[in-house]
């Protein structure tokens, strides 16, 4: 029997609802993502029977409100996006998770990115290569 060769995408998920904001940095961020790779091709079932994504955290970003930024140059509101950047995200890390097929595959394709399989059998340099390609070649 041959084995099923991983399928690898990237998916962004809106976490603003987790993140604690300062009042004064709200009105210059609009949401957070987090963006994780997966294997479409492999399911996990965790104590249930529906099955689950295993989620490998990639990398954490951030959308700004561009019309609070409005009152400034452009220098000034480059330093300021790279102040938040620093206080919210390049502090952060977070966690692999496991989460819903169904709510994975509900995600609008847009906010998903799809790598593909790799001409490798060796599943590990597999992985490697779909994620060092969407931590570099950033898609959202």
């Amino acid at each position: 029997m041959e084995k099923i060769k991983p399928d690898w995408y990237a998916v962004a998920i809106d976490e603003t609802p987790y993140w604690i904001v300062d009042k004064k940095d709200a009105p210059f961020i609009e949401k957070f993502i987090g963006v994780y790779l997966y294997d479409r091709n492999s399911r996990t079932r965790c104590c249930e029977i529906t099955p689950s994504y295993f989620l490998e955290y990639v990398y954490q970003d951030m959308y700004f409100n561009d019309e609070a930024f409005s009152g400034m140059d452009d220098e000034q509101a480059e330093i300021k996006r790279d102040r938040l950047r620093s206080k919210y995200i390049y502090s952060c890390s977070s966690d692999d998770c496991y989460m819903h097929v169904s709510a994975v595959d509900a995600i609008p394709e847009k906010h998903k990115y799809h790598y593909g399989q790799v001409n490798t059998d060796d599943e590990k340099e597999a992985h490697d290569q779909a994620f060092q390609s969407i931590q570099g070649n950033r898609q959202f």
